[in-house]
């Protein structure tokens, strides 16, 4: 095989039918203004998984803002910051950032200022202040940290349009900020500087734009402030400026800015208010005065500015109203998205919503977000849309898997996350097609020790040494006995496996008895049999081996005494024993190797004391600074700790954390090089890394914190941070979680 041909033919992937072409959330407090605690849904976040951040137990979303609390009593901050409401700094900020190092218990975002309830019992405030808002006893606009609100022992809290609500511990309800509409419930229309005591028995409380729901301990729901939409319930458009009873046997209760919606004790659901977007979920647009059953059985609800979510008793999200910023999380994207409720997805354990977005946990603790990003409120780095629930990755990698058109990436705890393109199934959490792909990552697995990735298709081994395979399957390379297109959701391939490699046509896998194992297609004598016949299971080929690599249509191996073996395709002289013959079965190359890694055309080692061979087709700068084919290993440098090769470029680690690269791709160059020619030249990339796998089209690393960087093409999302612009240079955007 000639690979320095013009036009780079060498690259040119083979024609394969079905081939593709072309710091977390939840809620308890919703909507843009307050959205106070359900008590139903405080008692699933206190019992949530550690997840994305660290150890999350609640997140508050407000108008254009998000805030992650920890188990620890850490809170993170990201969003919209015009007045100080994130309450660290001074600026918008798109991903988390810590605004609070103490012991936090509760977090509550609003409108245009937060509330922190420390364990202590004390009430902390940031943001606009103009009304007395943060309850210190001033009016200052704009509060860029935090001032401490007047009076201890709180444990509950709301941030309405200009104006607060406090519950302390003996159950007396607390007001202050603005009351031009009665909103305070003190009988007045006076704004309060600090705190006024309106009534006791409470338990929870929620605000809307000018309106309050508060919850009594006894289960009655009560309601004041403005009334022009019927957001009050009582039946009128009347305002009041005293607690109106609306109801008994309550048990949760969330606000929109103009309209309500409350739980029962039984799980009936009660909306009433504005409706011009169907929010309501009634089935049409007319306001309400006085609540509306909606059919089924419900334990959480939350209320954003145009549109209301719900959680059944099964841990199903529905969502009814206007979803022109994605926020109903099922792709319907216009003002009139839902008039009444539909199912966005399953297993889900908590909701929130902000004005124009969502945030949502899944039982067992994976957070997702989606809707508007305007100010960065989904803490992602970006102001990308979602429509659909979205994973936000965070740090705790420690390996990567690079595709075609997508990539995977393993966490510490077991975790795979996947994202780019999935016609071909890439992802192996049974999702497809093309348009479930995912520009940012999203859980798709777990319990996993190790990963590796060929084109369109993905292995994974689990702590039991199970062997596992997803994506396409074309030539049987999945081993799972067929050689059906694709295979959409991981299917188990065997047992007592410890290491697996593959390409774009066949596999090989290494045992916990050190027996090499091979499958797939056989045209080139790849497997190593003896024979050119194709094989849908794994097949023995021999003993000792500790690493394997796969090329295009050649296998290399390592055994424990350091031998180095390689058959199939030869053409290029990248079995390294000399000739351009292939070879059906091993042939020894040399001694004194540890690793080794396969291309098209070419193959590369490495020896302990980290010496870099290469041999086979050098063009297109494949062996850095030489560009001369050879067919026995050339040693092409030293001082290096591990390497990665996909068909035209090489990544290389060197001993002290360095990353480099060379080569080209013949799309884009994903090495990092803005230019479209050999990048013959070893260049350096960053430092700090410890693992990384090159791609074909993009690349993935993983620094010794955990963080991962991704660069290269990005048609279909394989950078992974939520948009589509290529990049040249490694970039952390997935770190935004974090």
């Amino acid at each position: 095989m000639s690979c320095c041909a013009s036009g780079h033919p060498c690259q040119a992937p083979k024609s394969k039918a079905g081939a593709a072409r072309n710091k977390s959330l939840l809620p308890i407090t919703s909507g843009r203004y307050s959205f106070a605690f359900a008590a139903s849904v405080l008692g699933l976040l206190a019992s949530a998984d550690s997840v994305a951040i660290t150890d999350f137990t609640q997140v508050a979303g407000g108008n254009g803002t998000t805030f992650i609390l920890q188990r620890d009593g850490i809170v993170w901050g990201c969003g919209a910051n015009l007045y100080g409401e994130l309450g660290a700094v001074d600026t918008q900020v798109s991903s988390p950032i810590m605004v609070a190092t103490e012991t936090v218990k509760v977090v509550t975002g609003g409108g245009r200022h937060t509330f922190f309830i420390k364990r202590d019992g004390t009430l902390w405030g940031a943001g606009e202040n103009t009304y007395g808002q943060l309850g210190n006893g001033s009016s200052a606009r704009r509060v860029y940290g935090q001032v401490q609100v007047l009076g201890t022992g709180f444990v509950d809290a709301a941030v309405g349009g200009y104006f607060s609500l406090g519950i302390k511990s003996d159950g007396s309800l607390w007001a202050w900020g603005s009351n031009s509409e009665g909103q305070l419930g003190d009988g007045t229309f006076r704004d309060k500087k600090g705190p006024v005591q309106i009534d006791t028995g409470y338990q929870s409380v929620a605000a809307g734009n000018s309106h309050v729901l508060a919850l009594k301990k006894d289960g009655t729901l009560w309601a004041w402030g403005k009334n022009d939409k019927g957001q009050l319930g009582d039946g009128t458009f009347t305002s009041s400026s005293t607690p109106l009873q609306i109801g008994t046997n309550f048990s949760a209760i969330a606000a929109g800015p103009l309209h309500s919606a409350a739980i029962k004790k039984d799980g009936s659901l009660w909306v009433w208010g504005w409706n011009s977007f169907s929010q309501l979920g009634n089935g049409d647009t007319v306001d309400s005065p006085t609540p509306i059953q909606i059919p089924g059985s419900y334990m959480a609800v939350t209320a954003g500015v145009y549109h209301t979510a719900v959680l059944d008793l099964g841990g199903n999200l529905l969502a009814a109203g206007g979803g022109r910023f994605g926020q109903l999380g099922d792709q319907i994207v216009n003002d009139f998205g839902r008039t009444s409720f539909g199912r966005v997805g399953g297993h889900f354990s908590a909701i929130s919503s902000g004005l124009e977005h969502m945030a949502a946990l899944k039982q067992g603790g994976r957070p997702l977000v989606w809707g508007s990003n305007q100010t960065g409120q989904l803490c992602d780095g970006s102001p990308i849309v979602y429509y659909l629930p979205t994973q936000i990755a965070s740090a705790g990698f420690v390996a990567a898997a690079a595709g075609v058109e997508a990539n995977i990436a393993l966490k510490a705890d077991g975790s795979v996350w996947a994202w780019g393109e999935n016609i071909q199934g890439e992802y192996g959490d049974g999702s497809r097609p093309a348009y479930i792909q995912r520009s940012v990552p999203i859980q798709v697995g777990g319990g996993y020790t190790s990963i590796a990735g060929g084109w369109n298709s993905f292995w994974g081994i689990k702590s039991d040494h199970t062997l596992w395979a997803w994506g396409d399957n074309m030539y049987g390379q999945i081993g799972n006995g067929q050689a059906d297109g694709l295979v959409i959701k991981a299917v188990k391939i065997g047992e007592k496996f410890v290491k697996i490699a593959g390409h774009s046509i066949h596999s090989l896998g290494i045992k916990d008895d050190g027996s090499l194992w091979a499958w797939g297609n056989n045209a080139s004598g790849q497997l190593g049999d003896g024979t050119r016949q194709s094989q849908l299971l794994p097949i023995a080929i021999g003993s000792g081996y500790v690493d394997i690599a796969v090329g295009d249509s050649h296998s290399l191996g390592i055994k424990q005494d350091g031998s180095l073996w390689a058959w199939g395709d030869n053409s290029s002289g990248q079995l390294g024993n000399g000739t351009n013959i292939d070879s059906v079965v091993p042939v020894r190359i040399g001694d004194g190797f540890k690793s080794v890694q396969a291309g098209r055309g070419f193959s590369m080692a490495l020896m302990a004391n980290g010496s870099l061979y290469g041999w086979g087709a050098g063009c297109l700068g494949r062996f850095g600074f030489s560009t001369e084919a050879s067919s026995r290993p050339v040693l092409l440098g030293s001082g290096w700790k591990t390497v990665s090769v996909r068909d035209s470029h090489v990544l290389a680690l060197s001993l002290d954390g360095d990353l480099w690269t060379w080569g080209v791709d013949y799309r884009k160059p994903p090495t990092g090089d803005a230019g479209d020619a050999d990048n013959a030249a070893p260049q350096k990339l960053g430092t700090g890394f410890v693992s990384m796998a090159a791609g074909n089209r993009s690349n993935v690393a993983v620094k010794a914190d955990g963080s991962l960087w991704t660069w290269g093409v990005n048609y279909f999302g394989e950078i992974g941070d939520g948009r589509l612009t290529f990049r040249t240079m490694p970039s952390a955007d997935l770190e935004a979680a974090q």
